[in-house]
């Protein structure tokens, strides 16, 4: 079994340690200083393809994958642990939920902002009984025809902001 990066892994991977170095570390101490949320820094992720990885091509995705994701996560982690996190909430956690789960209006509506950055990807997952242990959740939502009505509560909403 090989276990070399191909070129483009490696060109992901080095893509990824300079957008760290040049974007998020000269600001980083200050930002995380006085608790600050760069969407400015979202959209950018979104365009160098960090939250396209798994992401079917029709809704912006690269043909990258989980090995991809995890070369981009780790260098911005070197960097700044909380900007490791978007890859989770844009990318690993909603939006390929979504393609999974979704409807065909509901992949069109909201995949392709969370690939780019430009919408802002969240769950709400954690309960007070449960923490984040997802098959003992109590949240019911249920559809009334014209709407969903939701009965539950949650600790936190991830990547809320």
């Amino acid at each position: 079994m090989d276990f070399e990066l191909t070129d483009e892994q490696k060109l992901v991977q080095e893509t990824a340690r300079e957008f760290a170095r040049n974007d998020i570390a000269p600001t980083m101490v200050e930002e995380e200083k006085n608790h600050e949320f760069r969407l400015d820094r979202v959209v950018r992720m979104g365009e160098l393809g960090f939250f396209s990885c798994g992401v079917p091509d029709e809704f912006g995705g690269t043909g990258f994958g989980f090995v991809e994701s995890v070369l981009m996560a780790e260098q911005v982690a070197k960097v700044s642990a909380s900007w490791r996190l978007p890859f989770n909430m844009q990318n690993l956690g909603p939006a390929l939920t979504v393609a999974k789960f979704g409807s065909a209006a509901q992949k069109q509506k909201f995949i392709p902002g969370w690939v780019a950055g430009t919408k802002v990807g969240f769950f709400g997952m954690t309960e007070p009984e449960s923490g984040s242990d997802v098959a003992s959740m109590k949240t019911l939502a249920r559809d009334m025809g014209d709407h969903w009505e939701v009965n539950g509560s949650k600790i936190w909403v991830s990547n809320a902001t």
